[in-house]
């Protein structure tokens, strides 16, 4: 009997000894998971945890941490494949439903994303799934294509990709990996078989098509990457972007080489590379220049560190021959995805690519307003610029309604060139939205206009200030309708017979005020009632943080003096204080953040001689989202801000 213990004992042993290392070490790749995705090493992690389900695939955990990785990544179809498991084996959280109908949305099924938001309302009764069908409802508007816009395919296009169209005098200049480009055949990148980029122009046709293209400005063309690039015909100025040599070369978390910015210059009747653009930094990239006609403003994209999302846009402008500073284009156009490609049409008009901000599919084409104070009015092209691909690269012949734009929109794994033509004149007409009762520009309210026959021919939201800018048609009767949670609806007949040359027309439309439950019968009784008890109502001041922060900001203590003189003048009153932080960051630290914000706020009045018995306070954490803005959604920055705040009600 003893000796079959020992026996027992040892077969435990060995069993242990044969079993623990490869648990342990699939512990050790789990804890290398999280460490990857926590630094928002996505790439490395989802690769991680593909390796950890194709082990146990039991797991269905790990089903929804790779959703939504290869989500943010833009790996729809394999964000699709987990979602759907994860639904099948019924393991579906509310936020795993919210990225599940996203994904949808960005693969063009929006009855499929309708669903899902309905069935993640039935989980979550919290407001994010309303305005997520609301912007459901925009896509579906966004997605008209209304036939006008003559878009076609240019014949030049190869097997691989064109993309970078640049407009040249009477010719366009383009990037391609899938031509012939000198004595070679072609380049390859390292050991991954991919051809370089190169530059090539061909000269325009009547019909938008090009001739035969050959290679462009040989003086410029390195051992690597060419492409794309920029020009400022009033200058003679050019940059263009390629990778560093393979010396210097450094990968991102994406696995891509870093690329820099060189500038040239026509000289001798050539173009000759003259030095690497001074903010070019090997330990990341500056690419995708956009210069106006003078060359006195560039715009670049850059993953460079502390920027809001992947990749940011960043302005630069050049004093006395040399460029000054780069500064961030800040959070009204980063995002936490891609902005890439930016394009200048005049000084003030910036057209951009960007997956971040809500559009149709992976990368679409942005309109924006650019001025010294920053970047406004923000609108999506729509169909049939934009697809349930990625859409991205514009350029913009003279006429300003034709040009040229890259897509890979033919499923087809590639970047197609297209030229496109819109018709007749086209007005510029800006709408202003604003509260009636007080005035103030109302933010993200959801704009249509609609032509005589009911048509909507443009949508779109707007942006802080309020402000929307759209092009119309010349020459029809349109219908603005505006939409905001809790207001009426608004709507304003207009009539476009300016022309594409002229400041644009100004419409201001006034929303009324009204409760979420209130139906159209009860709103006149239920405004009265509200008015009549103004003076009973408490007073709510709100107060907004820095990421990460709980310490007040200067800006802020004019809100926190303004509550206090309302409490000393009624000695009666109670402080309710409550604080909130945004999603991004773990719920403990943003509960223990969160307590601190409502702290603070309480101690201020203690400070200035309120009695601690008047005031009560408390943190919730990310628990009381404003928006859409839960765990795993991307937001850009202005959004998230609207979540770290402290309430004060003064009862």
């Amino acid at each position: 009997m003893p000796n079959n213990a020992c026996t027992v004992v040892l077969l435990l042993t060995l069993l242990f000894s044969l079993f623990s290392p490869p648990a342990r070490g699939q512990e050790k790749k789990l804890q290398r998971a999280e460490a990857c995705y926590q630094n928002m090493d996505f790439p490395e992690a989802l690769r991680l945890y593909r390796h950890l389900y194709e082990r146990d695939r039991r797991r269905v955990e790990l089903l929804s941490r790779m959703g939504e990785l290869a989500y943010r990544l833009g790996e729809n179809k394999e964000a699709l494949r987990y979602y759907k498991l994860l639904v099948m084996r019924k393991k579906a959280s509310a936020n795993d439903l919210l990225t599940y109908a996203f994904t949808l949305r960005r693969l063009g099924d929006f009855e499929g994303s309708e669903h899902w938001l309905a069935e993640y309302n039935k989980l979550k009764a919290d407001s994010l799934g309303d305005q997520l069908t609301e912007q459901l409802e925009l896509v579906r508007r966004l997605q008209v294509d209304r036939g006008l816009v003559r878009m076609e395919p240019l014949k030049v296009n190869t097997y691989r990709s064109e993309f970078g169209p640049v407009v040249y005098g009477d010719s366009l200049i383009f990037c391609s990996d899938g031509r012939r480009s000198g004595p070679r055949r072609r380049s390859w990148l390292n050991d991954s078989h991919q051809p370089f980029l190169k530059l090539f122009v061909a000269p325009r046709e009547a019909d938008g098509q090009l001739g035969k293209p050959v290679p462009f400005a040989t003086g410029l063309r390195s051992k690597y990457h060419d492409g794309p690039l920029s020009y400022a015909p009033n200058s003679g100025c050019m940059l263009v972007t390629q990778n560093y040599k393979p010396r210097m070369i450094r990968l991102d978390f994406r696995s891509f080489v870093q690329m820099k910015l060189v500038e040239a210059r026509h000289e001798g009747g050539g173009w000759k590379v003259l030095d690497d653009f001074v903010y070019a930094n090997p330990k990341y990239s500056v690419a995708h220049p956009a210069l106006n006609a003078d060359g006195t403003i560039l715009l670049f994209a850059s993953n460079k560190p502390g920027g809001y999302g992947f990749s940011d846009l960043y302005i630069c402008y050049r004093r006395d021959s040399s460029w000054q500073e780069p500064q961030n284009l800040g959070p009204a156009i980063n995002t936490e995805g891609y902005e890439l490609f930016p394009y200048l049409a005049n000084d003030s008009t910036l057209y951009f690519a960007s997956t971040g901000h809500v559009g149709l599919g992976g990368l679409d084409l942005f309109q924006a307003r650019l001025d010294s104070t920053g970047v406004h009015s923000i609108r999506n092209l729509g169909a049939p610029f934009n697809s349930s691909g990625d859409d991205f690269s514009l350029a913009l012949l003279d006429d300003g309604r034709s040009g040229y734009l890259a897509s890979d929109r033919n499923r087809s794994k590639r970047d197609e060139l297209f030229y496109f033509e819109k018709p007749g004149q086209l007005m510029p007409v800006r709408v202003l939205v604003r509260d009636e009762d007080n005035g103030q520009p109302l933010s993200r309210a959801a704009l249509a206009v609609l032509n005589a026959q009911g048509d909507t021919v443009a949508a779109g939201t707007t942006d802080a200030s309020g402000l929307l800018s759209m092009d119309l048609l010349t020459g029809e009767d349109y219908r603005i309708q505006a939409n905001k949670a809790n207001y009426r609806e608004g709507e304003q007949a207009i009539c476009a017979r300016g022309l594409a040359d002229e400041p644009a027309q100004d419409i201001a439309l006034s929303l009324h005020a009204q409760p979420a439950s209130a139906n159209d019968a009860e709103f006149a009784t239920a405004l009265a009632a509200e008015k009549e008890a103004v003076s009973s109502q408490p007073a709510v001041f709100v107060i907004h943080y820095p990421l990460s922060k709980w310490l007040i900001e200067d800006s802020e203590r004019e809100t926190l003096e303004e509550a206090l003189a309302l409490v000393k003048a009624h000695p009666g009153s109670k402080i309710r204080i409550a604080s909130y932080a945004d999603s991004r960051g773990s719920r403990s630290f943003n509960q223990r953040l969160s307590d601190k914000r409502a702290e603070l706020v309480k101690n201020y009045f203690i400070s200035r001689y309120i009695r601690p018995e008047r005031i009560s306070s408390k943190g919730y954490g990310e628990s009381q989202l404003l928006n859409r803005c839960a765990d795993g959604v991307s937001c850009p920055e202005s959004e998230h801000a609207l979540n770290r705040r402290t309430v004060i009600t003064v009862e």
